[in-house]
């Protein structure tokens, strides 16, 4: 196990302009009557901190079964932005054995397990944290709120090639290796 930093390398207003993206994306592909609530966190210096959205999509044709949270934790450090921190989810509200969830949570690190991690179902996946490369062939390096959108967005339409699954997840794979993003 080594200790993670996470590393999204643009300027903070431009991280921010690209998790706007894809919230309108998102939106595009669900419908264009709801919004999503975006809040962004403060510190007392103005600084931008977190990033949070919850989309309830129980009431949107063809998402009506599924979830989204995201949350960021995050620090601008010269020209780059580092995550703290954060939760992707997307998970189906009557089936509980259907989600995708990426962490990057540092405190696991002083507990032996590893910060940024793959949630899974352990019964499907034989483990409840999947790591990149020994459990999954998914770069969760280059994974950030934008790409964990587009993954979603990709997941819904085409549960069959399951992210977790490595002979079906080309499709994840070209997601996560675009560059500039």
């Amino acid at each position: 196990m080594q200790s993670y930093e996470h590393y999204i390398e643009c300027e903070l207003a431009e991280y921010l302009r690209l998790i706007l993206a894809a919230n309108s994306r998102f939106l595009e592909n669900i419908t264009s009557s709801h919004e999503i609530p975006f809040n962004v966190k403060v510190d007392k210096y103005e600084q931008v901190r977190q990033f949070e959205i919850k989309i309830d999509t129980s009431n949107i044709k063809n998402y009506e079964t599924y979830n989204v949270k995201m949350r960021e934790n995050v620090r601008e450090e010269a020209s780059r932005v580092k995550s703290l921190g954060f939760s992707y989810n997307i998970h189906n509200l009557y089936d509980l054995n259907d989600f995708l969830r990426f962490d990057l949570d540092l405190k696991l690190e002083s507990k032996g397990f590893e910060a940024l991690h793959a949630n899974a179902n352990k019964e499907k996946w034989k483990k409840e944290h999947l790591i990149y490369p020994s459990d999954i062939n998914l770069n969760l390096t280059k994974l950030n709120y934008y790409k964990a959108i587009l993954i979603f967005l990709k997941y819904v339409s085409r549960a069959s090639d399951h992210p977790y699954d490595n002979t079906t997840n080309a499709v994840y794979q070209e997601i996560l290796n675009k560059e500039g993003i």
